[in-house]
């Protein structure tokens, strides 16, 4: 069951996901060796699974390297 904050967590990150797909960034958060596919983002994406703290580190820094790109 997911709580609240969850979902809000979810939410910042499929905005912080911008215009890359799901598979794109799990592909990105396995380059930094996180175990992520295309349905472990959408879980946290919906609040199904809690984002844990190194991947709240690197989630922002795929974003900020795909703006610089």
């Amino acid at each position: 069951m997911s709580s609240i904050d969850d979902k809000m967590i979810g939410r910042n990150v499929r905005n912080l996901r911008g215009n890359m797909t799901m598979e794109m960034l799990a592909a990105k958060m396995r380059d930094l060796g996180h175990k992520w596919t295309k349905i472990t983002v959408h879980n946290i994406e919906t609040g199904d699974r809690q984002l844990r703290m190194k991947e709240a580190v690197d989630v922002p820094v795929i974003n900020v390297k795909e703006e610089l790109a």
